[in-house]
């Protein structure tokens, strides 16, 4: 079983997505939050989520000012991001961010959740036709670490 917030203002996508991702796999459990700005409390220091999917392109607090608020705050949950950006220096900031995975928009529901589940595993994940342009350096180390040291614990 995974529980994953997602955080996206689209809400015919989301509801869509979720759908899709249920029939296909049931055990992965989507809850559905439209405004970013009401997000980081109900995110900081929860342990029952496994990952965390961010839309950039967000009206209000946006999905990357919340990717940094998060990180100011202490989160370990891994962050993936889902967009239709493809600007490569845009999405090189937000690996350099400390998120786990670029999950474009175009994906087909089997590529979601097989990268859904390659982040919940503490691995990166990176589209094929962007691993020649981006530089994961140090990308996600922190939330590797803790996911790997402590995969199911009750962190706080």
């Amino acid at each position: 079983m995974m529980n994953i917030p997602l955080v996206d203002d689209h809400v015919s996508f989301c509801e869509g997505l979720i759908a899709a991702i249920h029939a296909k796999e049931p055990g992965i459990r989507i809850n559905f939050e439209s405004d970013a700005e009401l997000v980081p409390p109900s995110l900081v220091g929860n342990s029952n989520f496994d990952l965390i999917i961010v839309d950039i392109m967000m009206p209000g607090i946006g999905g990357t000012e919340l990717i940094r608020h998060l990180n100011a705050m202490g989160n370990f949950v891994p962050i993936v991001v889902m967009s239709s950006i493809d600007d490569i220096e845009e999405i090189q900031e937000i690996y350099s961010s400390g998120v786990l995975g670029f999950l474009p928009k175009y994906y087909s529901v089997e590529e979601i959740i097989s990268a859904l589940e390659q982040c919940q595993s503490g691995q990166i994940h990176v589209p094929i036709k962007l691993i020649p342009h981006i530089n994961l350096g140090k990308t996600g180390e922190r939330r590797r670490k803790i996911r790997v040291a402590a995969p199911n614990s009750d962190v706080s």
